[in-house]
């Protein structure tokens, strides 16, 4: 039972959870049902402890297919169960998915995760060896042999570790890690949208800041259409949140979770959106 589109109502959303929540007690190893779950729980703005709670009650932790590998992966890193979200690649095969989200990809998003945390709660040694370890191989992970280069040059990766080594006191590194995206924006570098290369030189007070808003907000202006391509729809939130607009954000995020979830998609919504009034 999908989350649909025209579901707008927190009264019809906790219907259609409490429908789907039936559906789990008669069928444990439905797939589309935690899926499903998991998007109306999000939209209702339900804490990550409730969606792990979901979650793990799969009746068959060693075979749960990758996809619900991953929700619940993210899903303890929001909750801050750093821990139990890493144990979860131990032991696992995660095929390759044409389009799909790369194991990679959720295994990063959890270290960075961590690594922030760390820095907001001021253990900056900790923060900055996360940081230091990203994309290193681990034993017994075969998929961190390779791969992450791309990953970790996205244009957020690089904001986000910027901001654990500002709060973990590396000023200097932070501000040359910023500086470096403003100096590639003319390339076609991956990732590179125009809400981080705004936030980026936001943080650094740098003078192309303000030109850099008005041109993504009039980029912004243009209607979304019907476009229905999750991340596409979260960088148009992301960029309305930027430009003083959370009414239009938030509903443009909220169909991004709607929307297939794919490159962690539903996840970069729900994080955009706890940042703005409900």
């Amino acid at each position: 039972m999908p989350v649909q589109p025209e579901i707008i109502g927190d009264a019809d959303l906790n219907k259609a959870a409490a429908v789907l929540r039936e559906g789990l007690s008669t069928d444990p190893a439905n797939s589309e049902l935690y899926s499903d779950l998991g998007q109306a729980l999000s939209l209702l703005r339900r804490p990550a402890a409730e969606r792990v709670q979901i979650l793990e009650l799969y009746p068959d932790k060693a075979s749960m297919p990758a996809p619900l590998v991953y929700s619940l992966a993210l899903a303890l890193a929001e909750a801050r169960r750093f821990d139990d979200a890493e144990r979860l690649f131990q032991g696992r095969f995660f095929p390759r998915e044409e389009g799909g989200t790369n194991v990679r990809q959720v295994y990063l998003e959890v270290k960075l995760q961590r690594a922030l945390s760390a820095a907001m709660a001021g253990q900056s040694a900790e923060a900055l060896r996360g940081v230091a370890e990203l994309g290193k191989p681990v034993a017994g992970l075969d998929f961190t042999r390779d791969g992450f280069e791309p990953l970790l040059a996205d244009a957020r990766v690089q904001l986000l570790i910027a901001e654990i080594e500002q709060k973990a006191g590396q000023t200097a590194a932070a501000e040359k890690r910023r500086k470096d995206m403003l100096g590639r924006t003319s390339s076609r570098r991956r990732g590179a949208s125009p809400a981080y290369v705004y936030m980026a030189a936001r943080a650094l007070a740098d003078p192309s800041a303000d030109g850099l808003r008005t041109r993504m907000c009039q980029f912004v202006e243009v209607p979304g259409g019907a476009a229905s391509n999750g991340i596409a729809l979260y960088m148009r939130g992301l960029a309305l949140r930027e430009c003083g607009k959370p009414g239009e954000a938030r509903q443009t995020l909220d169909l991004a979770i709607r929307a297939a979830d794919r490159n962690l998609s539903q996840y970069l919504a729900r994080e955009a959106l706890a940042s703005l009034p409900r």
